[in-house]
């Protein structure tokens, strides 16, 4: 039933529920049944026993020449049922028989109408129908109960004789059916009770009766005074359906909500989420056509099947009713007063399910001036408070703004990011929101634009125009592109310019529906009046008296803008049906002097102060807005400039207004860039947050560089002091290199707003990507950090991961404009070399043809670059790659600071090779930039060249040098002719008093030990060399020991033979703090208890002065976490220095119960 019938109570439809009951196999009648279920009959227990227990049931008949067709009943055995004189009757296959409604108690005093099959049979052959008076409660004696006392009501001034046992008792005002007639009287005549009946409720607690009951409640609707579940989930959307049939219309040009086209949006799953949780109210908020009216919609459309949800449109609003519940309880009693017994009583049917308010356009209500709209949240709020309501509720940001300071964050949801639950997403990605702010619905994602796209049939979506993004003007965009659209949007049209494309269509429609009654021409003047009238009320909201007064001769335009939606009926007159309608068709009507007059004030004011909320207001700024921008589009400059001059000086209005507002402007503007210099001035005042992205400068730089007009230098300079302020994490070199481009894309491109870096995407997506790198390449040089991060990422870092995601728009390009930067860079070069190696191929063209070039100074770079690609490239290339090598150096003198990087590069090109070592046995002794990995490339084949280049690089005495060779000696380890040249050019640096040569010594010594294997020719001499070090050396070599001795202690001792015999050495040696402290800490790590600890240490602590020992582990105990053996174990340990203060105060106050933390504040109180 899609909702209640005029008239409650139908006595034609109640009788189809009622059937007669005979006795299995006879025709004699034994009472009466009533349809309360799918099968399911509710009759009387004590007919079912007189008929011996077994009956059938006589079923309507399927047509006027049709037999009644008799069937068997199955009696669902129910104890809690014949305890009431009722019983459940089951049948199969009753198809044209309706089902009633039960209900109860039923009041004294009501009148109620029952029918049934009284006998004698011979005389009737159909129900007898009767009315009757409900008394009040008795109780009366059952014999057919075996003389049990049933609970009753009586009836009078009806007539009940045999058969009736059974027949509905029905409520003559709600059409439900309240009781069974149980029995009819039998004292003398003038006795005023005629009869009694059994009610239905309460009913019992379980079994059958309970489940049919509970199941007929819920699926059989009743309402009035007995609303049920199922009647208040059909008046709910009895009042969705309204709305949406006025949403849909026929899914013609002139529907707003086409289920057809419609594309899901992600704010749904919001949606979900908060009807899932406890909280009370979600505000949807985002501008003029984002598709807030057809979110609802959608959501209204899904849901109003399966569980109570009213739609409401606030342009349909009465204002005067002073809050959301006035308004819902005026809607359902006005459309059926009867069924309808108060929203209170219908909220408390629904339980435990709560009712779903979805409320469109909260911005469209009437409201006379703020005050009214503020009272009416006011008391909304109060009303949310006290009654279980979801209530979602989508407004224009503008009027949100005005009212959003009544509502207590409590009461609203709080959205959880399910990728931020799952880990995908860090806390600080999204901006902080209050929940009362509500959530933001802009512009589609890509993905939402992609299923949109496919929707409207475009086969080629435009994703490059980022007006295609905004969900109304896709809709344009399909309507003007479509088969009967004529030519396509450009991805640089401005709204202007695809509204009036789409109002010439609309007008061509509205001509054909009048059966060219009307010309284009007839319309469009049409429409200009209206948009005069709307900008004189200073509103789109048009009152009924001047829209009828200037269609008065002209009915079937006005019916054909009806039906297009350019109209539509709100409340006591019209609205446009789309607010940029309105809008274009009021900028058409503004003149220059009110341009010049208010414009400004206008178009910042609805934004910053919020001086009115009437509806339409704001749509009067926009308009405003579009005035200007039809004059900067006409070519008057000097008027466009006035105004933007008048924005940028605006007075006691915040910069970030400012700015966004004249953003809005240039967006639309065919020559922005004629306005940089006030743009510049506004945008530098503005105080750059990475938590104001959103409707912030970020938003409009964004969306003017989607439009491809303004120059990409303009926009980049702009943009780039927001970076500062972004998040550090995605452009951090590791991060997008490793992750790939689509996490990258993820990271950039937010669902929810747009940020900096979606904003430098669209220049790529909307110019020349040369232009785009050209202005980006200085920020290379831009070494300013983001101020969010703990690591050392910069500007530099940001332009670096933009130009290497977008590699692609232009690979050479922009490997030419890196290698011609000038002055190059470090990141810059580290970025070139990358993108090269992910095409070899290409590169090593581009690395011909700046051979070929030889441009002055790039010849180290270029060498550079070769040898990077050499690392990694195919055989087939390596010809072509020696080729470039062996130009290069031709026109290398050996003097030249690019030998280094001639030989680098020829070390690994196998043509060059042999060429690479006479140039590296020519360099001189002291040449700063021999490298291990040149040496170590010529190990295997001529070990003694190398460490006779060793030798001549040690003889230097140059530290850097010596270090480089002390990392090649590393790679000897299973080298065994080159580890002994080694090992005696180590011991000749042992003593060295360079403290970085040393930690060499110290490291390489270190990693020999632990990669030379143990039956090696060279382990005992290596050995040897750690056991000499240890006593030559100092804290560097006695440290790098200690690690490598540590690192296999296990059950009290190291367990390998060389290890044992460094540590005995390192127990005797002449120990700096430091590395007791280390050995200290290494320990306590590595033992399984403390007695361990103070058992190594014996030989170290019988040497050291006294205390010293003790000192160093309180102060390492003091910081790190101890195990709750040490102190014991220390107070009963045997050792040595038993006198020792530190010692004796420590165990004295562990004797003394201290716990740990209070005996080393003790003992450490000595220092």
């Amino acid at each position: 039933m899609t909702g209640p019938p005029s008239r409650l109570f139908d006595e034609a439809r109640t009788r189809r529920a009622v059937v007669r009951v005979r006795r299995r196999g006879t025709d004699q009648v034994a009472g009466t049944g009533v349809f309360v279920g799918p099968g399911l009959l509710l009759t009387c227990h004590h007919v079912v026993a007189m008929a011996g227990g077994a009956v059938d049931v006589e079923l309507p008949a399927s047509g006027p020449t049709e037999a009644p067709l008799v069937v068997a009943a199955e009696v669902i055995v129910d104890p809690e049922a014949f305890r009431r004189d009722l019983a459940v009757l089951h049948v199969d296959g009753p198809a044209n028989v309706e089902i009633l409604a039960c209900a109860g108690p039923c009041e004294a005093g009501r009148t109620v109408w029952s029918t049934g099959f009284q006998r004698p049979v011979a005389v009737l052959r159909d129900s007898l129908p009767t009315t009757a008076v409900v008394g009040g409660p008795t109780t009366i004696r059952a014999s057919w109960l075996d003389k049990a006392d049933l609970d009753v009501f009586t009836l009078t001034n009806a007539v009940v004789g045999p058969g009736l046992s059974g027949a509905p008792l029905v409520d003559m005002e709600t059409g439900a059916m309240v009781g069974l007639v149980d029995a009819a009287q039998t004292s003398a005549a003038a006795d005023p009770i005629h009869g009694f009946a059994v009610s239905l409720f309460p009913g019992p607690a379980e079994g059958p009766l309970a489940d049919l009951l509970h199941a007929n409640r819920a699926e059989v609707p009743a309402y009035g005074q007995h609303l049920n579940p199922a009647g208040a989930r059909v008046l709910c959307r009895r009042q969705t359906d309204a709305p949406l049939r006025e949403l849909t219309g026929d899914f013609r040009h002139g529907s707003i909500y086409d289920p057809s086209t419609y594309a899901s949006r992600n704010v749904e799953r919001q949606i979900e989420a908060f009807l899932a949780s406890s909280r009370r109210l979600l505000p949807i908020i985002g501008p003029t056509g984002v598709g807030k009216t057809n979110l609802l919609a959608r959501v209204a459309d899904l849901m109003r099947e399966e569980r109570a949800v009213i739609l409401v449109r606030a342009m349909h609003f009465n204002p005067d009713k002073g809050s959301l519940a006035a308004v819902l309880d005026h809607a359902l009693e006005s459309d059926v007063p009867t069924a309808f017994p108060g929203l209170g009583r219908l909220i408390v049917e629904l339980a435990p399910s709560s009712l779903v308010v979805l409320v469109d356009g909260l911005n469209e209500a009437a409201f006379a001036h703020l005050i009214q709209a503020r009272s009416w949240v006011t008391r909304t709020v109060a009303w949310l408070r006290e009654n279980d309501v979801r209530l979602v509720v989508s407004s224009r940001p503008q009027f949100w703004a005005g009212v959003s300071d009544l509502i207590p964050n409590d009461l609203c949801h709080e959205w959880k990011d399910p990728l931020l639950n799952a880990g995908l997403r860090r806390e600080d990605d999204r901006p902080q929101r209050a929940p009362r702010e509500g959530i933001t619905v802009g512009d589609f994602d890509p993905d939402e634009h992609r299923q949109a796209a496919e929707k409207y049939g475009l086969a080629a979506p435009p994703v490059e125009a980022d007006l295609g993004r905004h969900p109304f003007f896709l809709r344009v965009w399909a309507e003007v592109a479509g088969p009967a659209g004529g030519n396509s949007i450009g991805p640089a049209w401005t709204a202007h310019q695809a509204l009036s494309r789409y109002l010439e269509q609309t007008c061509r429609r509205a001509s054909v529906a009048t059966e060219q009654a009307y010309t284009v021409d007839d319309v469009r003047s049409a429409l200009a009046g209206l948009g005069a009238d709307a900008l004189h009320g200073s509103t789109n909201v048009l009152d009924r008296a001047t829209v009828d007064d200037r269609f008065r001769s002209d009915r079937p335009l006005r019916n054909a803008l009806l039906d297009l939606r350019v109209l539509e009926a709100a409340g006591s007159g019209f609205r446009f049906g789309f607010d940029a309608v309105a809008e274009y068709v009021m900028a058409e009507a503004t003149d220059n002097r009110m341009i010049t007059a208010e414009g400004a004030d206008r178009i910042i004011g609805f934004r910053h102060k919020n001086k009115g909320h009437a509806e339409g207001h704001d749509s009067l700024s926009e308009a405003m807005a579009l005035a200007v921008v039809r004059r900067e589009h006409a070519g008057d400059h000097a008027l466009v400039q006035l105004v933007v001059n008048q924005i940028v000086g605006h007075p006691d209005t915040p910069p970030e207004i400012l700015a966004s507002t004249l953003l809005r402007l240039l967006v639309e503007f065919h020559a922005p860039d004629d306005y940089a210099a006030q743009l510049r001035a506004v945008v530098g005042r503005v105080v750059p947050s990475r938590h104001r992205f959103s409707g912030s400068v970020v938003d409009g730089l964004a969306h003017l560089a989607g439009r491809g007009r303004a120059s990409s230098s303009l926009i980049l300079d702009l943009i780039r002091p927001w970076f500062v302020h972004d998040d550090p994490y995605p452009f951090e070199w590791g991060h997008w290199l490793d992750r790939g481009d689509d996490d990258f894309d993820r990271e950039m491109i937010k669902s929810w707003t747009e940020t900096p870096g979606s904003a430098v995407y669209k220049l790529f997506a909307t110019r020349r990507a040369d232009e785009v790198f050209g202005s980006l390449l200085p920020w290379l040089a831009d070494r300013t950090r983001l101020k969010e991060t703990t690591g050392n990422v910069g500007i530099e870092d940001v332009a670096a991961a933009l130009l290497y995601r977008h590699r692609d728009r232009g690979f050479e390009p922009l490997c030419k404009a890196l290698f011609r930067q000038d002055p190059p860079t470090a990141l810059g070069d580290r970025l070139l070399s990358e993108i090269l190696l992910q095409d070899p191929t290409r590169a090593v063209t581009l690395l011909e043809q700046w051979t070929d070039e030889a441009i002055p100074g790039q010849d180290f770079r270029l060498l550079r670059l070769t040898s990077s690609i050499l690392s990694q490239a195919k055989p087939d290339l390596a010809g072509r790659l020696e080729a470039v090598l062996n130009r290069v150096a031709s026109r290398t003198p050996p003097e030249s600071a690019n030998v280094g990087a001639l030989v680098e590069a020829s070390t690994k090109c196998p043509g060059r090779r042999e060429a690479a070592w006479d140039t590296l046995e020519r360099l001189p002794a002291g040449w700063p930039m021999i490298e291990v990995a040149w040496l170590n490339r010529y190990t295997h084949d001529r070990p003694e060249a190398v460490l006779a280049v060793v030798d001549r690089c040690l003889g230097t005495g140059v530290a850097n040098l010596q270090r480089e060779l002390l990392d090649l000696f590393c790679h000897f380890h299973n080298e065994p002719p080159l580890l002994a040249g080694a090992l005696d050019r180590i011991a000749g640096l042992i003593s060295t008093r360079n403290q970085f040569v040393a930690y060499k010594v110290g490291w390489t010594l270190e990693n020999l030990l632990h990669t030379v294997p143990v039956d090696a020719p060279a382990r005992l001499d290596l050995v040897d060399l750690a056991h000499e070090a240890i006593g030559r050396g100092g804290l560097d070599i006695h440290r790098s020991m200690a690690y490598y001795t540590l690192s296999y202690w296990a059950n009290g001792r190291p367990q390998s033979e060389d290890a044992r015999r460094l540590w005995d050495a390192l127990l005797v040696a002449e120990l700096a703090e430091e590395t007791r402290s280390l050995i200290l800490e290494k320990l306590i790590e590595k033992c399984d208890s403390f007695a361990e600890v103070l058992a190594a240490l014996d030989p170290l602590r019988a040497r050291l002065p006294a205390d010293d020992l003790e000192r160093e582990l309180i102060r390492i105990l003091t910081w790190k976490q101890p195990r709750h053996d040490y102190f014991q174990t220390w107070a009963d340990h045997p050792g040595p220095r038993l006198d020792a203060d530190r010692f004796r105060i420590l165990r004295q106050s562990i004797l003394e119960g201290l716990n740990a933390k209070a005996a080393i504040a003790r003992s450490a109180a000595l220092d």
